[in-house]
């Protein structure tokens, strides 16, 4: 190639400039006129010429030498980069694959599941309690998420949160929040008294559902709040067992739960930020 032969030409320059450097000047008896500065002149540009190659040489080696770091480098990053998001599919996929077995199996001794954060809720109903609400057995549970009034809807996005103040209120420390943190809080009075109790480990509240025939109806659901390693509440979890879908669904004396208005503040209202709640 084209680069091949420049660098051979190179290397040839080179090669002359080395012999004319260690061959010896030839000594004569003629005088210094006779010697004349022609031949040193001649012997010094040659030798800047044989210097400048050398320096051209040096400085594309070096730069051939960083490009080549620098493309290792790059194929190094991208490997750990690939192995990183492979290791990460991986993963997705085995969380992803134990929550549906996980899902699968609430749904099969659980009439009613009910799964709440503080952004999302998620209803499943079995086919026993779909048909005590008139709907279909096909019918999927985002269309009955979407039959839940939107004040009880708000009290389940707010329960995370209720729960996590309850929690702290019983045990006379801050709030903790669900990143871990612990905001200072200034109210110490005590909450009143519901199912369950302050310290209890569950609620029994009750949610609304309308049915298919434009009735709404009660669904009472033992609401169980789950803590992590660090002391926070990120998720609250509700269930009606197997064959109990009709004692949990009543038709009759349907009505907010009497803690749904105050369920309904710790939607908006940050943890921590409660304490004139129970005041």
């Amino acid at each position: 190639t084209a680069e091949a032969a420049l660098l051979r030409a190179r290397c040839a320059a080179l090669e002359r400039g080395l012999a004319r450097r260690s061959a010896p000047l030839p000594l004569t008896l003629a005088s210094e006129d006779a010697c004349g500065d022609s031949d040193a002149g001649s012997v010094h540009n040659a030798l800047e010429a044989d210097d400048g190659v050398l320096r051209s040489l040096h400085d594309e080696r070096l730069r051939a030498d960083k490009e080549h770091a620098a493309a290792l480098a790059w194929r190094r990053e991208a490997a750990v980069e690939r192995a990183r998001a492979d290791a990460q599919k991986k993963l997705t996929h085995l969380v992803s694959e134990e929550a549906h077995r996980f899902q699968d199996l609430a749904k099969f001794y659980n009439d009613v599941l009910v799964h709440c954060t503080d952004s999302s809720v998620y209803v499943h109903l079995s086919v026993d309690a779909k048909s005590r609400l008139g709907y279909d057995s096909r019918a999927t549970d985002s269309q009955i998420l979407e039959c839940i009034p939107s004040e009880d809807m708000d009290m389940l996005l707010g329960l995370v949160n209720f729960c996590a103040d309850r929690r702290a209120r019983s045990a006379n420390e801050p709030p903790v929040t669900p990143n871990g943190d612990k905001p200072s809080s200034a109210g110490g009075s005590t909450p009143p008294s519901s199912s369950g109790g302050a310290d209890s480990d569950h609620y029994d509240l009750v949610f609304r559902c309308t049915g298919a025939s434009g009735r709404l109806a009660a669904i009472t659901v033992r609401f169980y709040p789950l803590v992590d390693a660090r002391g926070a509440i990120r998720t609250v979890i509700g269930a009606v067992p197997r064959h109990h879908a009709r004692r949990a669904i009543s038709r009759k004396n349907v009505s907010a739960d009497p803690l749904c208005a105050k369920i309904r503040r710790f939607k908006a209202v940050p943890v921590g930020e409660q304490e004139a709640e129970y005041a």
